[in-house]
């Protein structure tokens, strides 16, 4: 213990003290706003979270997408086609007017066996 003739310095400590009603109730109405600004937080992550995770798989798939055309350096397109119907075998078959390839079949709607008079 310090001696009574020495002289005693002031300085500030951090210590324990008990709080009154009042900061208690101050401290817990600081704690419910930060516990629903918390939940407010964790719910705009989450949602930004499947923004972000959607945004990623269409990129993925673009890229591939992209990989596939530079690989068989080939892509679908729209291209003009013309439909020859065949009733014997019940069916459409769809050709390429550039190339005359048989590109699709399809079969007969009840519409295409109506046929003009």
């Amino acid at each position: 213990m310090a001696k009574k003739t020495e002289k005693r310095k002031q300085v500030q400590h951090e210590c324990m003290v008990a709080i009154t009603k009042d900061e208690l109730v101050e401290r817990a109405g600081e704690m419910a706003k930060l516990m629903d600004d918390h939940n407010q937080a964790e719910e705009a992550f989450k949602e930004e979270s499947k923004e972000k995770k959607a945004e990623l798989k269409e990129l993925r798939d673009r890229i591939e997408e992209l990989g596939e055309i530079i690989r068989t350096k080939k892509e679908n397109r729209e291209v003009n086609c013309y439909e020859v119907p065949d009733f014997d075998k019940g069916v459409v078959e769809i050709f390429r007017t550039d190339t005359d390839e048989r590109v699709h079949a399809r079969q007969l709607l009840p519409e295409d066996r109506q046929q003009e008079i």
